[in-house]
């Protein structure tokens, strides 16, 4: 197979911009996870030169993962920190691309690695044992007061910055799905964490979060869910859409 046309950097780039420009009036500094991500999963003009240069070269899917957020980010620097290239390729479940003649070799990295890190991975071709993010009902759930009209007051979001992260992309997601007007004063009263270990763009591991982030309206009963991701101290965000992860996992299968 050739080099695949949905290379990576498009569909991570393209993502990703969108968060940062809707976060920006949040988070002056969330550009930088648009830097991050495309140095983690190769510029574009990386890209175009290697179409180019290797046009007739044969690429091969070695494992799927279901979203791709902190797993495409933490499994292209893994391959990448040992000089592998790789790309993404899929809608709801993500292929992970090799050049062919790398894919033995980065299939034992991602094997060994899928024994440390199973939440990360789909499909491993050839791994014994059970992949993927945990149900959403057993994560542990930790009850919070946050103001989401007063993100930048509180010291336990300073102290963790991803859980800031998921703070912020909670409101945007409100703005994003249009219920600021059934959320007149909105916080966050509770979150189901997972915490996500994954790798860098500097090949060294750092912690993230997967999260079920509960949202109610002071004064009033009820909330709403929403299922994101917060990594590189909450520069980074991937929010999704009310009671619906929308990122190609279903947490309760």
């Amino acid at each position: 197979m050739n080099f695949p046309k949905g290379h990576s950097s498009k569909i991570q780039r393209k993502t990703y911009t969108k968060v940062v420009t809707n976060h920006d009036h949040l988070n002056p500094i969330a550009v930088l996870c648009a830097v991050l991500v495309a140095s983690s999963t190769q510029a574009d003009s990386t890209n175009q030169r290697a179409k180019r240069t290797h046009k007739q070269e044969e690429w091969a899917g070695i494992a799927t993962i279901d979203v791709i957020g902190i797993s495409e980010y933490h499994v292209s620097n893994l391959l990448k920190k040992y000089g592998i290239r790789s790309g993404f390729e899929g809608s709801v479940v993500y292929e992970v691309r090799v050049p062919k003649k790398y894919s033995s070799r980065a299939l034992k990295l991602i094997l060994k690695d899928a024994k440390v890190h199973p939440y990360m991975y789909f499909q491993v071709e050839g791994f014994k044992g059970k992949l993927g993010l945990p149900a959403v009902e057993k994560l542990p759930a930790r009850k919070f007061d946050i103001d989401l009209s007063k993100i930048n007051s509180y010291r336990s979001l300073k102290v963790d910055r991803n859980l800031s992260g998921l703070a912020q992309g909670a409101l945007e997601s409100l703005r994003s799905t249009q219920q600021e007007n059934r959320f007149q004063k909105p916080f966050v009263s509770q979150m189901r964490l997972f915490a996500m270990e994954y790798m860098n763009t500097k090949g060294k591991l750092s912690k993230g979060y997967y999260a079920e982030v509960s949202v109610s309206n002071r004064g009033q009963l009820g909330s709403v869910k929403f299922f994101q991701f917060s990594w590189e101290m909450g520069q980074c965000i991937w929010p999704s859409t009310p009671g619906k992860p929308s990122l190609g996992f279903d947490p309760d299968k």
